[in-house]
């Protein structure tokens, strides 16, 4: 994740222990790229390639998704996207969105800082 521009202000909480450095997901990670909506090849018309007006898979082209106008891609899974399309097809995820946990303890150990001889 990128921090923004508070990013800083955050880390320099953290190391000094001013706060606790916990927290959560903001998205479902899978366990494998087969739980992926769009990797699933018994739903071809989720890929980023599309299907065909036949409804045959479109290939992979050389200039990237979508440069074949017949192709199209469709989104039939519904609302059930992020954790809800885990939810329906009864997988597991690696890590459910909206989990975290909390370090107790954190610390640094003891850091050594040697100036180098400017050249010149």
């Amino acid at each position: 994740m990128v921090p923004g521009d508070r990013g800083g202000y955050a880390t320099a909480n953290v190391l000094t222990g001013q706060v606790n450095p916990g927290g959560k997901l903001p998205f479902t990670w899978p366990a494998s790229i087969a739980q992926e909506v769009a990797h699933q090849a018994a739903h071809p018309e989720r890929s980023s390639n599309g299907i065909d007006s036949t409804g045959k898979p479109c290939a992979p082209s050389a200039g990237g998704p979508f440069t074949d106008p017949s192709c199209v891609t469709t989104y039939s899974e519904g609302i059930d996207v992020g954790y809800r399309f885990y939810d329906a097809t009864n997988a597991t995820p690696l890590f459910r969105s909206d989990t975290g946990c909390r370090t107790r303890r954190f610390a640094i150990p003891a850091c050594e800082h040697r100036r180098r001889p400017t050249a010149g």
